[in-house]
């Protein structure tokens, strides 16, 4: 009978699910190992254990079907084998005689017979032989490459495992690390009101454990990695403090001493949806959308996650407040966390060698920290602004694009005595590179913070706003046409929209006419 081995399929890992007993493996491996470990480690661990579940299942298998032969064994006639090295093909013992050999003493030979009437001769008893090894059954995952089912199936198994082991009572998560409960290292109030102090007298922070740790007077013990990982736990589980790290890599924060424009979203940046898209856009709007650095634009386009490098225009909300939107593209150079909100980060401005502290704010989509540096290097809203990874993934190399200094035709947004917005194009003086359609001159901040103050309680209809910029755009220029992006970044002098209500508006509403290559008409112009 031709016995061929078992293999673990590819849909066993594509549809695992997980049990009772593969958590309390998991459980009881934690407590073996005494220190906090990753999913990924995890995740290994468990593909171990599946793994060794099925040979063991398998061989049980096998036994049932015959004996399978190893030479240090000794066998009688009539007894049936299965013979791992040539393909589990299995046999009966037909004979047995004492072999004969100056060199080994005590073996046997066996004459067994297979299905197709063939005979061969096999030594038993035999000590001394590297078939003995080879399919010994102490090793059960030796001929498994673990490596290469976590490569394929690895991304998968840990979602898995982080979904189930959320749910257990019995462990912890900081991070990307587990560990049990119970073994924690107990930090009390008055441990984590000391933690608060020293942040404090840090301007809030932020520090790392270790650091916190050195300043705690804490036994360290013969394990300072679980002594870390529970001060992390103990200062999670306290909302006076703030987890700001990058991947892989905490630190801490006191919440209350954290800017206003990162613990809240900034006016100039929250928006509320006018009404529910609906228009399809073309392959030319979408193909516009992808040159739009908008945090809230909705279209998911194709994205080079290799990206070390990038450039993105400055749009009016971002330069006012002193942020950058962080876009899927914009996103590639900026560092990941799993569970933190708040990061703490700095960019680096290499021509002047100024450093600047900045944070990530991830669940809005938005990086503060800049408004000086725009300041001091006169951007205006339209300003290119280039920003390079570095080696440490909380660093960020920004600078502002070349331009020498020189006066230009600008869009310039003014406020009248009655409140009211005119736009005319003026000569401005401009120090650094811009996008023209998207450059815009801003006199009076206050006016239009003023305008933005007003509107907080009581927020024009969309087309009221849009009508009114077309007019004012459309002075601009003898045909009386307003190209989309120039309509978009005006708008956004006064509101926070982006730009898929716009489009629709403008795709829907007979008051306004598309004339091509993205130009819109208004009927009364």
């Amino acid at each position: 009978m031709l016995m061929q081995q078992k293999t673990i399929s590819d849909s066993y890992w594509e549809n695992l699910s997980l049990n009772d007993l593969d958590l309390d493996l998991l459980s009881n491996y934690l407590f073996e190992k005494e220190k906090p470990l990753s999913t990924s480690e995890l995740a290994n661990a468990l593909i171990f254990a599946r793994i060794k579940k099925e040979k063991e299942k398998e061989a049980l298998r096998q036994s049932q079907l015959g004996t399978r032969f190893t030479p240090q064994n000794d066998y009688e006639e009539g007894q049936t084998l299965l013979f791992p090295a040539l393909d589990w093909i299995s046999g009966v013992v037909r004979s047995k005689r004492a072999g004969s050999n100056p060199d080994f003493e005590g073996f046997n030979v066996i004459e067994v017979e297979f299905e197709d009437n063939t005979v061969r001769s096999f030594a038993s008893n035999l000590l001394n032989h590297p078939l003995n090894d080879t399919f010994s059954e102490s090793d059960l995952s030796a001929s498994v490459d673990i490596d290469k089912i976590y490569q394929k199936f690895g991304e998968h198994i840990s979602q898995i495992l982080e979904d189930s082991l959320s749910t257990s009572r019995d462990l912890v998560r900081i991070g990307e690390s587990w560990f049990p409960k119970s073994l924690l290292i107990d930090f009390n109030q008055g441990h984590l009101n000391i933690v608060e102090a020293i942040l404090d007298m840090q301007g809030g922070g932020p520090l790392e454990p270790k650091a916190i740790l050195s300043q705690l007077d804490v036994d360290l013990g013969e394990n300072p990695e679980l002594t870390e990982f529970s001060l992390n736990y103990a200062l999670q589980e306290d909302t006076r403090f703030d987890e700001v790290g990058t991947k892989g890599i905490y630190s801490w924060f006191l919440h209350r001493l954290e800017p206003e424009h990162v613990r809240e979203i900034p006016h100039h940046l929250k928006y509320e949806p006018v009404s529910e898209l609906t228009e399809t856009l073309t392959s030319e709007d979408l193909s516009m959308l992808e040159n739009i650095d908008d945090e809230l634009i909705q279209y998911k386009y194709k994205l080079d996650t290799q990206l070390n490098n990038i450039s993105f225009i400055l749009s009016y909300p971002h330069w006012r407040i002193g942020s950058i939107p962080l876009t899927p593209r914009i996103k590639t150079v900026f560092p990941t966390a799993l569970q933190t909100e708040r990061v703490k980060i700095s960019f680096y401005d290499q021509d002047d060698n100024e450093t600047i502290s900045a944070w990530l704010i991830r669940p809005n989509n938005y990086v503060y920290g800049l408004r000086e540096w725009y300041e001091d290097h006169d951007l205006i809203p339209g300003s290119i602004i280039s920003l390079e990874k570095t080696d440490d993934p909380g660093k960020i190399i920004i600078r502002a694009q070349k331009k020498r200094s020189n006066r230009e035709w600008l869009k310039t947004i003014l406020i009248g005595a009655d409140g009211g917005i005119v736009l005319a194009l003026l000569k401005q003086s401009v120090s650094a590179g811009f996008n023209d359609r998207m450059a815009i001159a801003v006199p009076d901040t206050e006016g239009l913070d003023a305008i933005w103050k007003e509107r907080q309680n009581k927020q024009r209809p969309i087309k009221s706003d849009v009508t009114k910029m077309m007019q004012e755009l459309s002075k601009l220029n003898q045909q009386h046409n307003v190209h989309f992006i120039e309509l978009y970044a005006v708008l956004n002098t006064i509101r926070r929209v982006p730009p898929e209500p716009i489009l629709q508006l403008l795709k829907t509403d007979p008051d306004f006419k598309y004339v091509g290559d993205q130009y819109y008409h208004m009927k009364d112009a």
